[in-house]
């Protein structure tokens, strides 16, 4: 069951029933997975944040240790491990049973768990990594607002991509609009190149199907772009060619149009 709202650690110190501490604004590998254990199970409990209000040293009064999360039951000892709260979990909703009767699966259970949650395992190394992409990062580049690629200027972009490949981070999303804002400029250049040889024709049947053929081309140019722009963002193009593409198309179809007009 979802948990009744979320208290502060010295609220929580008088609380019956089941508690859980978990770290609040920043990532948590181990909170989420927490939560997840007691909603898979339906648990009745309570979320319990540290405040400003707390004063120094509530949290390791009250779980008897200084890191997030930890699981307190009525008024047995605080559980902190992974293990410790998944077996508290069962202890109290044995169905769903999340841990395999057999013993031969649950050893496997607590093995793989355990090259995942447990020191030096894949989520602890994944969080030293994103602390150590972090201290790569002035204070200036961190403090930089979280905006969607599209939305950023040309130099906001070209300053973003230079923070993000210092740091080892993906750039295709944001190279990918870069190189978009710079073509679309000359995007103009190129209808207008296209209108010529629509110009050219001196019948009007000539010029109706010239128009015909320029409203297909601009059609064309926004589903090339919906389709390249979104291929180039996720890494399956790469993102400059994918970012020029319905230009590429747009020249190639007015010099072919402009060659055919001037036979």
């Amino acid at each position: 069951m979802s948990p009744a709202g979320f208290v502060s650690i010295e609220q929580a110190r008088g609380l019956p029933g089941l508690r859980l501490v978990v770290l609040q604004g920043l990532p948590s590998p181990w909170s989420q997975a927490a939560k997840a254990i007691f909603r898979v199970k339906r648990l009745d409990h309570r979320l319990v944040h540290r405040l400003s209000s707390d004063p120094p040293g509530a949290l390791e009064a009250l779980t008897g240790q200084a890191s997030f999360p930890a699981a307190m039951y009525e008024d047995e000892r605080p559980r902190s491990g992974w293990a410790e709260i998944l077996w508290l979990a069962e202890r109290l909703a044995p169905k769903p049973a999340l841990v395999p009767a057999d013993p031969e699966q649950r050893a496997l259970l607590f093995g793989l768990a355990h090259e995942i949650c447990g020191e030096m395992g894949l989520g602890w190394c994944r969080r030293l990594e994103i602390v150590h992409v972090g201290l790569r990062r002035t204070p200036d580049e961190i403090a930089l607002p979280q905006r969607d690629p599209s939305e950023m200027s040309v130099s906001e972009l070209r300053a973003y991509i230079g923070v993000l490949r210092r740091s080892g981070e993906p750039v295709a999303r944001y190279v990918v609009q870069l190189h978009f804002k710079l073509a679309v400029p000359l995007s103009a250049a190129l209808f207008a190149l296209l209108a010529v040889p629509v110009g050219l024709r001196p019948h009007r049947s000539g010029t109706s199907i010239g128009l015909g053929l320029t409203v297909l081309v601009l059609i064309g140019y926004y589903i090339i772009s919906a389709i390249a722009l979104p291929l180039g963002e996720s890494g399956r193009l790469h993102p400059i060619p994918a970012a020029w593409a319905p230009n590429i198309v747009l020249a190639a179809t007015g010099l072919a149009l402009l060659r055919r007009a001037d036979r």
